[in-house]
């Protein structure tokens, strides 16, 4: 499954709504979760004015002040680690299923509580 679409899925069992408009750039739909308006592709924010079109949400720099990149990154990191772990997670589930010896099937087990142990971590950044 392309990685866009199984961000988007991630969103919709989150509990976004997805919206009619589309990302300016990707052409994904947008979604809006938390009060926010994002698109699970480029990872792009936006905001709709009263008539319902979207922009890209800006930051505005007072003083000459830069945006802190650093912070944005974490995020954007932590993000794409989330989604590596789900994708070893399906991979494991998968191999579960065909697994017919008892000592890889507990390590299955293992890893697998492991890293639904790490996403539940991620999730609370």
């Amino acid at each position: 499954m392309d990685k866009s679409i199984s961000d988007a899925v991630e969103l919709l069992y989150k509990g976004a709504k997805m919206l009619s408009q589309h990302c300016l750039d990707c052409k994904m739909p947008l979604f809006k979760h938390e009060d926010k308006i994002i698109c699970p592709s480029c990872k792009k924010e936006f905001k709709m004015d009263e008539n319902g079109n979207v922009k890209p949400l800006t930051k505005k720099i007072k003083n000459n002040e830069k945006i802190n990149k650093k912070e944005e990154n974490i995020f954007y990191k932590t993000n794409e680690l989330n989604n590596i772990l789900k994708d070893k997670l399906y991979f494991l589930i998968k191999e579960m299923k065909n697994c017919n010896d008892v000592n890889k099937l507990e390590y299955y087990i293992c890893l697998s509580l492991k890293l639904i142990d790490l996403i539940e971590r991620l999730s609370k950044l």
